[in-house]
């Protein structure tokens, strides 16, 4: 290949790159909207413990540590 035409090809790649690297750093979230009727996905007390079992049994029993 040519040396030339490999440089074009990294300027390319760098630019893309750093178009879309502004772009996302320029990207903002949207506020969660209220669902009507619904207690928008939060856990109630029970789930909420559950959840906190299965992590620490997760961690405890896990092969890995």
């Amino acid at each position: 290949m040519d040396f030339k035409l490999v440089k074009e090809m990294l300027k390319r790649i760098l630019l893309v790159t750093f178009t879309a690297a502004v772009l996302a750093c320029h990207a903002s979230p949207q506020p969660q909207q209220m669902v009507q009727g619904v207690s928008n996905i939060v856990p109630d007390e029970k789930q909420a413990l559950v959840c906190k079992e299965i992590v620490t049994l997760i961690e405890n029993w896990n092969y890995k540590k």
